[in-house]
């Protein structure tokens, strides 16, 4: 449901937003439950608002009635009639803190203002709510009132210092200042927090590696970032969401896509949780035990991600996405032999993976054996010409090699592939004057073979 997920995005944390207008309405307009088209709703869903809808019906002055008819309107994204009645409820009810609340939420990505609005209405009633405080915070952020930000982080530091999600707002909010150095500070001290995706933190710490031109350092970062799911959308734990939202959206759905959808939104408590139930009834899918796996592994639960790797890969036969999984464990754990050993067998099943051959070769670089990691950069080439991740590889493997030349083919083919990326074009340079020192020393390399694409 994206329109509501506290998402982690490029700079910031994406931030909601909200239209202030249409919820003022008077008692006596909102005694009627609002309707929806539920023509193509799920059987449940449809079962759940009608249940909400008659219970508005029977108790018209509930502002608990009209609460959780709002978050179940909100949790299937029917966001207006929700915030009618999150309007309602608070006016039934203007010292409960839960409804001013989620009508701040489900306005979080459509007016910054009025979600400012609802949410000082609720930090009145409860001022030490922690996700409350970063709520307000990535707002003000992304409105540039920079000294506003910094007073609720600062109120928001006060309770909980090493939370990485507050971590992650100073950093960004001092990159927004331009105080690069102390963001960097931030991030890393957010990597190193327990049980959340680090992802977003290193990628931030890529960025600013690549704005400065500190390749090493890039590479670095961005093997980090290669450990998590692309698709990860970082959640930030908020009990009030957990109890009160969270258990309505999964009407009509399967125990698995619970859990899918827990694990995508970065909520990797309650995927392990839910997987782990799952599996306990349907232990015969090797899908869910490796998804079980990914979920431990992402929550830094390594040992446990092994074993369930190791078991799926025991009790089902070899298994891509489980060896992948397990490969990855081993690049965590610094354990490169074995990681290579394992991207070999999944080649061994799957001969034509480009980026199983990408990802031994950087295994084979990163312990020295140079020659045959240009072996695989050049297999996954072949299967995948268009693959810029492992030109560049290759382009900065032969350059390390001296083959300037042939290096230069590969970082403008890598640059073409990613137009604006000042990483080839900064490698791509190194090339063309290492090239020009060879012709001035009248070194001769041999032109490269022409690939056949």
């Amino acid at each position: 449901m994206p329109e509501r997920r506290w998402l982690v995005a490029a700079f910031l944390f994406p931030l909601f937003a909200l239209a202030a207008g249409g919820c003022g309405h008077s008692a006596s307009e909102n005694t009627k439950p609002p309707e929806v088209d539920l023509a193509w709703a799920h059987p449940l869903v449809v079962k759940a608002i009608e249940s909400a809808r008659t219970e508005v019906l029977i108790r018209p002055d509930s502002s608990d009635a009209w609460g959780r008819l709002g978050l179940v309107f909100l949790a299937h994204d029917y966001t207006e009639p929700a915030r009618e009645s999150f309007v309602r409820a608070k006016e039934l009810d203007p010292a409960n803190f839960r409804w001013p609340y989620f009508l701040g939420y489900s306005f979080e990505q459509t007016d910054y203002d009025a979600a400012l609005s609802a949410y000082e209405s609720a930090l009145a009633l409860r001022p030490r709510y922690l996700p409350l405080l970063l709520r307000i915070a990535s707002i003000q952020l992304r409105l540039g009132s920079f000294s506003d930000c910094e007073a609720t982080l600062l109120r928001a530091k006060q309770l909980e210092p090493k939370n990485p999600y507050l971590l992650m707002l100073l950093g960004q909010m001092e990159l927004a200042r331009n105080q690069v150095n102390a963001a960097k500070v931030y991030f890393r001290e957010a990597i190193e927090q327990k049980e959340w995706m680090a992802g977003p933190a290193y990628r931030e710490l890529a960025k600013i590696a690549q704005r400065r031109g500190e390749l090493e350092e890039l590479r670095h970062w961005q093997q980090e970032v290669s450990r998590y799911p692309e698709t990860a959308r970082i959640e930030l734990p908020d009990p009030i969401l957990q109890q009160d939202l969270r258990r309505h959206e999964g009407l009509g759905k399967s125990l698995a896509e619970q859990a899918d959808l827990a694990l995508a939104r970065g909520d990797l408590q309650t995927a392990v949780a839910k997987y782990r139930e799952f599996v306990q009834q349907r232990p015969d899918i090797p899908t869910a035990h490796v998804n079980l796996a990914n979920a431990y592994r992402f929550l830094g639960e390594l040992e446990s991600a092994e074993s369930v790797y190791t078991d799926v890969l025991d009790r089902f036969g070899p298994n891509v996405p489980a060896l992948f999984g397990l490969a990855g464990v081993y690049e965590q754990t610094s354990r490169v032999p074995l990681a290579m050993e394992t991207y070999r067998r999944i080649l061994e099943i799957k001969s034509d993976d480009e980026q199983a051959w990408f990802l031994l070769g950087m295994q084979q670089e990163a312990s020295g054996d140079l020659e045959n990691a240009l072996r695989s950069y050049r297999s996954a080439i072949a299967l995948d010409p268009r693959f810029p991740q492992v030109r560049l590889a290759l382009g900065v493997a032969l350059l390390k090699q001296g083959n300037a030349l042939e290096a230069r083919q590969h970082l403008e083919e890598a640059a073409a592939l990613v137009p604006g990326d000042p990483v080839p074009l900064r490698y791509l340079e190194q090339a063309r004057e290492s090239s020009k020192k060879n012709a001035a020393s009248g070194r001769i390399q041999t032109p490269p073979a022409v690939e056949q694409n």
